[in-house]
């Protein structure tokens, strides 16, 4: 389906509204079967294809069910999930008149269906569900930082003039890509670029637009749960990067525990310090820290006083075993003074029996 076709759906949609509004006010059914059901057709999902679309979806951690669980090719899990309500009323009270000027008020009815469609979707580990009234299509992202409505990331209303162009920039809800109005003229390169292409990080991590971590095949890798915020540009052992070597959180801002940035040999963050690929500590201006004469093993977490730790506080040989030769954890939140003399009080103590 293109954009002039789209347009003739709404059209016909708009009619149903106008002369059916105050039966499908009545009835979630007749909604669905009136209003929701075409546009998701008209978007690529046959509703009668159980591959597609099952109905009455219930999640494998949760009670409850959800109206439509929509499913790409190859994929077994649900790509969105859709709660669906009859036609609606604002928050104000006030009926829904079609045609009207529009509302930037949630109706109670979606905002209660977004927040259960939202539960499913952290039980189920799924990113996008859309919640609509037939009318009104709100779509959130389950992975965006903030409150509920800031994880509102594309609302449209079938009742706008602006309906069919809005609805075709929410690619959430498209089975695939929209395709262009046809013309005689060559489309430009703008025009090519309306779709989010994955971008390359170091270390051959293929990235999709909502930052997730992407296979050869091009579906999210399930060995990646979190996503990648806006403004990644390197990832370097699990941490999200942007251009200036800066540490980012996953609302893609700086993340102030980290002051400084992170040179670009950097392979491996431990305890806040970066490493080369051989694996020695450096410095932040790139050079190698000459106050670690070894490699830092694997295992390690801490690194305190030029020694390498593991998460307990056991100091670590070389090949990152436990060093025998210490019998108590290195002591944690003091000077390396401090540390030597507790050493020292602790052993006067084992050998005099206490």
């Amino acid at each position: 389906m293109n954009v002039n076709e789209l347009q003739r759906l709404i059209e016909t949609l708009q009619k149903s509204i106008r002369d059916h509004w105050k039966e499908l006010a009545e009835s979630e059914a007749r909604t669905r079967t009136t209003l929701v059901d075409p546009l998701l057709g008209g978007l690529g999902w046959d509703t009668a294809n159980l591959n597609h679309v099952k109905r009455e979806y219930r999640p494998r951690s949760s009670g409850g069910r959800v109206d439509y669980a929509l499913f790409k090719d190859g994929q077994k899990e649900p790509a969105v999930l859709v709660e669906a309500k009859k036609l609606s009323t604002h928050a104000t009270g006030q009926e829904l008149l079609p045609g009207g000027p529009a509302t930037t008020n949630l109706p109670t009815t979606l905002r209660d269906a977004a927040v259960q469609g939202l539960s499913y979707c952290l039980y189920e580990e799924i990113q996008y569900v859309a919640v609509t009234d037939g009318q009104r299509w709100d779509i959130y992202d389950v992975c965006k930082g903030g409150f509920m409505d800031e994880k509102r990331i594309a609302s449209f209303d079938l009742m706008s003039p602006t309906a069919a162009k809005d609805c075709s920039q929410v690619q959430v809800l498209w089975r695939h890509p929209i395709k262009p109005p046809k013309s005689d003229s060559k489309p430009s390169k703008k025009d090519k670029a309306q779709l989010p292409l994955p971008i390359l990080f170091i270390h051959g991590q293929r990235v999709g637009d909502a930052g997730y971590v992407l296979t050869k095949s091009g579906v999210r890798n399930k060995r990646y749960p979190k996503p990648h915020p806006p403004g990644t540009k390197w990832v370097v052992d699990g941490y999200s990067l942007d251009a200036n070597g800066y540490i980012l959180d996953l609302n893609g801002e700086r993340d102030r525990r980290y002051e400084n940035p992170y040179p670009p040999n950097t392979m491996w963050i431990v305890d806040g310090l970066p490493l080369d690929e051989e694996r020695r500590v450096l410095t932040f201006d790139g050079r190698r820290d000459e106050n670690f004469k070894v490699p830092c093993p694997h295992g390690t977490k801490r690194i305190v006083d030029g020694l390498f730790l593991d998460a307990a506080g056991w100091r670590l040989t070389r090949y990152g075993y436990p060093d025998e030769r210490y019998k108590e954890p290195y002591p944690l939140g003091r000077k390396r003074s401090e540390g030597r003399q507790r050493n020292r009080s602790m052993g006067r103590q084992r050998h005099r029996g206490f």
